[in-house]
Parts: structure tokens; sequence; C-alpha cells
């Protein structure tokens, strides 16, 4: 089972913790000190798990809502910016898969989230108590840190250019460690909430004579 890792040093009260998603964003420079918040959706999740004993379970989970786990950029959830997903779990049996619901800012995170996403689990106290949740994770890029400066071509505009300078947020510590993560039971940087899918969702299939979704676009199911 999950064990519950004490978050510390304490921080001091949040006054968005009873607010609105627009409450973190107003926090964007706050939590992004040395660049930009690209591939840095580590320090989301971190801010917000330190005043997780803050929040509600309910308000936690909404302001994980707020910003794309792959890109890093602000978000407000709609029916467009929330898919689902089937990604390998870090826990239970060999081979286990988890479905849940993640947000972006757009779909090709989608095919980055399935290329390098995994899910693991943690216990957080929030102030409705401690509570087992599952976690978007990656693997720890400080593994190999001498490869944030490996310059490579950027596909958008093709201009030369490297990781450290367009992720400066992405920083290692002496020790191989990510700074400003927050690490999972199996000890990986958590990037996002992976959120639970109703039952009715995980095992719907839903094809058929009339069925014609909308791209991009959540199609709702038992009401």
């Amino acid at each position: 089972s999950a064990e519950e890792t004490a978050l510390s040093p304490p921080v001091p009260p949040w006054s968005g913790a009873s607010g609105t998603v627009e409450d973190l964003h107003r926090e964007y420079g706050n939590i992004f000190r040395y660049g930009n918040r690209n591939a840095a959706s580590h320090l989301w999740a971190t801010f917000l798990l330190e005043r997780a004993p803050q929040m509600t379970d309910a308000k936690l989970q909404e302001m994980f809502t707020g910003f794309c786990a792959v890109s890093g950029s602000p978000v407000y959830a709609n029916e467009y910016k929330r898919y689902k997903l089937t990604l390998p779990a870090l826990f239970g049996a060999a081979g286990n898969l988890a479905k849940g619901f993640m947000y972006y800012c757009c779909w090709p995170c989608v095919c980055d989230t399935h290329d390098f996403i995994r899910v693991d689990t943690k216990t957080i106290t929030t102030a409705d108590g401690p509570k087992a949740y599952r976690f978007a994770v990656i693997g720890n890029p400080c593994e190999n840190p001498a490869a944030l400066d490996e310059p490579f071509v950027q596909p958008f505009d093709r201009r030369r250019t490297t990781l450290a300078r367009e992720a400066a947020e992405v920083r290692c510590g002496p020790g191989s460690e990510l700074i400003g993560a927050t690490l999972s039971d199996h000890g990986y940087p958590i990037i996002s909430m992976f959120f639970d899918a109703p039952a009715e969702v995980e095992s719907a299939v839903v094809v058929g004579p009339g069925f014609n979704p909308t791209p991009g676009r959540m199609t709702q199911l038992g009401g």
C-alpha cells in the first residue's frame, strides 16, 4: 500500500486554498523563478502537494486540473481539455494498466503521455485526512544531466537550442535529484494527478450507428 511521506518544511497559509484555479495561476511567478513553465509541471504539482493539508480532497483535485502535465501550460478544465487514457502502472502486478483522465493544453501532449508517462501512487494528507491518490509520473531527467546541454534543432522554428535553455526550470541537484520534485511511492517525479474515471466510462465502448464524436470533445456517459 502507499505510504505517506511528510512534505516539509511546513508552508504558510495559502489564500488560494479555498479559491479557484485562477488563484493557482496567479502563483506562476512564485512557482517558476528560473525560467518559464516549459516541462516543469513537477513544480505545479509540488506547490499544490505542499499545501494539500490546507485544502479539501475535492479542492486539491480541482486545483490539479489547472495545468497541462506535459507542457506545464496553465489550463482551464473543460470537455475539450480532458482525455481518457490507459497507461502502464508502476503499482500492482507486472503489466498492470491504469485507466483515468488527464488535462492538457492541446492534443499532441497526449502522444507524449503515451510515450513517457506512467502512473504511480502516493498518500497525501488533505484537510479531509490522508488519501491514496494516483499520479502521473516521469523518469528522473537528472539521471543523465548532461543530456540537458546537448544541442538539438527545435522542430517548430528550426532553431538550434538545448533543453537547459528551453526548460530552465528542469534543474538537477548534486545528488542527481530533480530540484523541486515530489516523488511518488516508487521514487518518480510527480507531474500531475491521474484522475479516476467513473466505472461506466472505464468499461464503456462507445461505437455504433448514430455515434458521431467531435474530435477533442468528451462524450458524456451515465449522466
